[in-house]
């Protein structure tokens, strides 16, 4: 394994190791975000763990389905961006990145934050 994959595979491990059990209240891991594309914390409203990927909806209830999130209850971390970002198709306005527990970093645009509820800090 490369460094590089081996060094961001420790940090998903240690950080969904420390994860909080379904229902109990989410508690942040630093360093999720940065697999994020676009990441920069001066550009983010919140970022957070989530009990469970399906639980996207619990924050974002308009956010549009992703059948990728809604299949998977493994902890996963939630990154709302303030403003635009950059990625690999462009500039993306309204989003959010979710990053599953295998690694896999999903960039969602246009996300409406009708009804948005977050949890406490």
């Amino acid at each position: 394994m490369k460094p590089r994959i081996a060094a961001a595979a420790l940090v998903l491990a240690v950080a969904f190791g420390a994860c909080s059990a379904p229902g109990a209240s989410p508690s942040p891991s630093p360093g999720l975000g940065s697999a994020c594309a676009g990441y920069s914390p001066s550009n983010v409203l919140r970022e957070f763990m989530m009990p469970s990927a399906g639980a996207y909806r619990d924050y974002l209830p308009k956010m549009g389905k992703s059948p990728e999130l809604d299949s998977d209850s493994a902890p996963a971390y939630m990154v709302i961006y303030k403003g635009p970002v950059s990625g690999g198709h462009g500039t993306a306005s309204n989003a959010v990145c979710i990053v599953q527990h295998n690694g896999t970093a999903n960039l969602y645009a246009d996300v409406s934050r009708d009804g948005m509820a977050l949890p406490a800090k």
